[in-house]
């Protein structure tokens, strides 16, 4: 069942449909908690797509679908979506976040989890509990450099990857512009983990290792680069 929402809709609804077992809704302007389920038991797979810039208590949304296993939020705002948000369910087997996202701290709780596709921005895992050693994750993150500099900024990454250390499959995509005078691409391909602690310190040594190459190829600072931008227009002249 799929639902698309104009502004000239109706503001709430309630979903009664007990054999309900997949749902899609859309709505370009209001938050998500216009919608709600009665009697939805059945219901394994929510696909939610809407300007995710208003509060919203997703864990009390999903709470009324005990069987859910596939939750899909899409973020359809103009606006790089929320700071924080938390999310709790033990059936939770896939988790995607589509669209732009801006979440400074999240906690999920997902122990069945074997799923997650995030894009968006770095942001603090207090709380991520997964199905280890089964988890595929695919990560797009956007560049950091309107949040930090860029040595904070791969600590920050360096932080963040560890969140998934008992994935099986890490699959990391960045793409990172500090300014208009330079840019930095990175892409990491299906990085594998094990559930052997060895190569689990190995995978992530190569990691920290990879990510010290990047910090020292971006040693020099913007300071050098306009002094040496000037130098070449010397020698131009």
């Amino acid at each position: 069942m799929v639902v698309s929402v104009g502004k000239n809709w109706p503001q709430k609804f309630l979903i009664d449909a007990a054999n309900l077992q997949h749902f899609s809704y859309y709505r370009m302007s209001d938050p998500p908690d216009s919608v709600s389920f009665l009697n939805c038991k059945s219901l394994s797979s929510l696909c939610i797509g809407c300007n995710f810039n208003t509060a919203w208590a997703i864990d009390e949304f999903i709470s009324q679908l005990p069987l859910l296993e596939n939750l899909t939020l899409t973020n359809s705002g103009s606006r790089i979506a929320r700071k924080s948000i938390q999310i709790s369910h033990t059936n939770l087997k896939s988790l995607t976040f589509n669209g732009r996202w801006c979440l400074s701290e999240t906690e999920i709780y997902t122990p069945n989890l074997r799923f997650f596709r995030y894009r968006g921005r770095i942001f603090h895992f207090p709380t991520f509990r997964y199905c280890s050693g089964y988890l595929d994750a695919k990560l797009h993150l956007l560049d950091g450099s309107s949040l930090c500099s860029g040595w904070f900024w791969f600590i920050k990454l360096r932080n963040f990857l560890e969140s998934f250390s008992n994935c099986r499959v890490l699959t990391l995509f960045c793409n990172l512009a500090f300014d208009e005078n330079r840019s930095f691409s990175l892409v990491w391909e299906a990085i594998t983990g094990t559930s052997n602690a060895n190569e689990k310190d190995t995978l992530f040594q190569y990691i920290k290792a990879a990510v010290d190459k990047i910090e020292k190829q971006l040693n020099m600072t913007v300071e050098k680069i306009r002094m040496e931008q000037k130098l070449c227009i010397r020698n131009l002249s």
